[in-house]
């Protein structure tokens, strides 16, 4: 999941893509369902500040993380169609 918004934040707004780092987040410890933690820039960075700064620049980053999620649940969905589709193993056939 984090690697297809990524994807999306990366070709939407033409950042450097840094890659998908894994760590043990609190935050992300209990979740029960896919969850991914996303670093939008860097307040240190005085760039990246005046862009978060704008309503215009944080509207166009929720977009790409949107359509980033939309295109990893169509995916999802598809696998899960298609496994359903599958016969099982040894199964009969129909």
């Amino acid at each position: 999941m984090a690697e297809t918004v990524l994807d999306s934040m990366s070709k939407s707004l033409s950042l450097v893509n840094r890659g998908v780092k894994q760590a043990g987040f609190y935050v992300l410890g209990g979740a029960a369902m896919p969850a991914i933690l996303i670093e939008i820039g860097f307040l240190t960075n005085r760039k990246e500040e005046r862009k978060l700064s704008t309503p215009e620049h944080r509207e166009a980053m929720a977009r790409a993380i949107y359509a980033g999620l939309a295109e990893y649940k169509r995916r999802y969905d598809q696998r899960l169609r298609t496994a359903q589709s599958q016969p099982a193993k040894g199964g009969p056939t129909r």
